[in-house]
């Protein structure tokens, strides 16, 4: 619920984010899809690698087995229709740039 004086109201149901923002007397709603519908897990492991981490790095650092790590990465990449780390990456950055591209609310 948005109350008098709150300023937004975002939900997330699967890839798809709703947000009401209050703005004078009316309230704007727009949805959007997530950029990467990766599981919070996924985005998790996902950050790792694009910060260069091996995969027994990651699983180190998650307290998880090296090949749970690879299966979210196979995951990650069905999901995002890449077959390497490479091109993973490289999904994320172009993601981030056109981020970048659009226009800041004045």
């Amino acid at each position: 619920m948005l109350e008098a004086g709150a300023g937004t109201l975002e939900r997330h149901l699967g890839d798809r984010v709703l947000t009401v923002e209050h703005s004078g007397d009316s309230l704007l709603l727009e949805e959007t899809r997530d950029e990467l519908p990766l599981t919070p897990r996924e985005r998790q492991i996902f950050a790792l690698v694009a910060r260069g981490k091996t995969n027994q790095e990651i699983a180190q650092s998650l307290w998880i087995a090296p090949t749970t790590v690879r299966r979210h990465l196979e995951n990650i990449y069905a999901k995002l229709g890449v077959r390497t780390r490479t091109a993973a990456a490289t999904c994320l950055l172009g993601i981030l740039d056109d981020e970048a591209r659009q226009p800041t609310p004045a």
